[in-house]
């Protein structure tokens, strides 16, 4: 029987072969000292003036106001009355007033703020603390969590027993201490049984870095410390696997609740089977997270670029990426590539390193997000993920900022619909420089599109490029070719993102351009 094979992602090292980053966190305290002085003689002086530094306290959802600073204090005072808002506290010298808006007159009192000319900006009073710090005895040897800012997510979610992560992989072993209790009960369609076991490691340890238990004393902390695990092997004890058992994989655990999909694996070859896959668990709300791979190229790996996968490179603990790490213009995000994680047999916890060990990095924050906005769909996840990033060459996006995305989800608006956009009478260009050849047969881009479209294609005349237009779900919007070393196309979408994939029909390569207008 011909089949194509996804190998896992990763490099197991032993303890001793990588020095542990450390990184200690020091709090500075200020100490004032308090001078008191001698008694001096009686004289008259200039009353100082009276300045505020008063915050909101104990108050609960205030809002920070500024004003322009020719408006007079009583003229404040009167708009803040007339609003319906109450001041309770101020800061002069940044000219800042906190306010407190009764319930159910936040709308409409903040809508009048935001649009008086007098206003220079309103925003939400938030609330700090320190960092979350685990008590896991492996915590410290963690550099990646660290570098991520892991620790100020935590402070918003350490995530929910409600929300799974599927580990499609070689199996998950539900008694590795870190995991213990929070294994659901799985399917292996390798053996096609219900007993999901791992008899190879990998799939445990992957699972490890994306929802290990802690703050428990044992072993690591987890991107996603409470989150449920729903293991589907579909990888043998050797790390190989077949489309046909990949795609049903995705597919069964759509169908079993997943909230998150991790696939710390791939191979070159590009599947219908597993796109349509991809697609079904989409469109039913899942997030679906894939392995660049470790070949240290830029040809494609697959499912990673397939249309609406988050494909994710290995970045070290300088945000450089790793030599082996794959990457290009279908690599959208990466993440800390060596983590030392739990996995099965006598030796429970150590080094692991590849795409594998980035992967479950950006699944874990995906179910953070999950966890701390239930009413949020897939498109804002996918959206917090995708903008909360550092600048890293290699990747699309960057590397992955866990607190800028768990942060990012829970302000945004209910449901992770697309904001309304604000018209604007300009016209907006992007553009697009890509190649195909023989080794990359086509290549992708992500668009953030609305209203009228112009999109253009130039290349090097006497190729046959084809052009495919997709939405979030993968539904085709357009589709085009030619050989003339041009090719346009103008319509209307609606406001989202959009996967412009250009292709050849034979091998002999050409760069291009794409250009964009809306």
């Amino acid at each position: 029987m011909l089949h194509s094979v996804a190998r896992r992602l990763s490099r197991q090292v032993p303890p001793t072969a990588r020095a542990s980053n450390r990184v200690t966190v020091t709090l500075l305290t200020a100490a004032v000292a308090l001078l008191t002085t001698a008694a001096i003689p009686a004289m008259t002086v200039a009353a100082p003036a009276v300045h505020h530094f008063v915050g909101s306290g104990t108050a609960q959802g205030s809002w920070l106001v500024q004003f322009r600073t020719d408006v007079s204090d009583s003229e404040v005072a009167r708009l803040v009355s007339a609003s319906g808002a109450t001041e309770i506290g101020q800061i002069d010298e940044i000219g800042a007033h906190v306010l407190n808006i009764p319930a159910g007159q936040q709308s409409q009192v903040l809508t009048a703020l935001q649009h008086d000319p007098r206003v220079v900006s309103v925003e939400q009073d938030g609330t700090v603390q320190a960092s979350v710090v685990p008590d896991d005895p492996h915590w410290t040897q963690a550099w990646g969590p660290k570098l991520i800012r892991a620790p100020l997510a935590w402070n918003m979610t350490t995530g929910s027993a409600k929300t799974v992560i599927a580990i499609i992989d070689t199996g998950v072993d539900p008694s590795q201490p870190d995991l213990r209790g929070r294994v659901l009960r799985g399917w292996d369609f390798v053996g096609n049984d219900a007993r999901a076991n791992d008899d190879n490691g990998h799939g445990t340890a992957v699972a490890g870095v994306a929802a290990a238990a802690a703050d428990n004393g044992v072993g690591i902390a987890g991107i996603c410390w409470r989150c449920e695990i729903l293991p589907v092997k579909v990888l043998n004890a050797a790390g190989s696997g077949t489309h046909s058992d990949i795609a049903a994989g995705i597919v069964w655990a759509t169908d079993h609740g997943a909230d998150v999909i991790n696939m710390s694996l791939a191979g070159p070859t590009p599947s219908d089977i597993i796109a349509n896959a991809v697609a079904f668990a989409r469109n039913h709300g899942v997030v679906v997270v894939a392995a660049a791979g470790n070949e240290g190229s830029r040809r494609r790996f697959y499912p990673a670029a397939l249309p609406g996968v988050i494909s994710v490179g290995a970045t070290n603990s300088n945000d450089n990426l790793y030599s082996w790490s794959n990457r290009g213009s279908w690599v959208k995000l990466s993440a800390p590539g060596c983590a030392y994680t739990g996995s099965t047999g006598p030796i429970r916890w150590t080094w692991w390193c590849g795409t594998s060990f980035a992967t479950p990095v950006i699944a874990g924050i995906a179910a953070l997000i999950k966890s701390e906005r239930p009413d949020i769909g897939r498109a804002g996840i996918e959206q917090a993920l995708l903008h909360s990033t550092v600048r890293v060459p290699g990747v699309i996006d960057g590397r992955i900022d866990a607190a800028r995305a768990v942060r990012a989800a829970s302000s945004g608006n209910p449901g992770g619909s697309d904001p309304t956009p604000t018209p604007t009478p300009t016209q907006q260009t992007d553009a697009w420089h890509g190649h195909v050849d023989g080794d990359t047969q086509r290549d992708s881009h992500m668009f953030r599109l609305s209203g009228s479209v112009q999109v253009g294609v130039a290349w090097s005349s006497g190729v046959t490029l084809w052009v495919r237009i997709a939405d979030a779900d993968n539904h085709t919007v357009a589709v085009f070719h030619g050989d003339q070393g041009q090719l346009s196309w103008s319509g209307s979408v609606q406001s989202g993102s959009y996967t412009i994939t250009v292709g050849q029909f034979a091998d002999a390569g050409t760069s291009f351009t794409v250009t964009i207008r809306d």
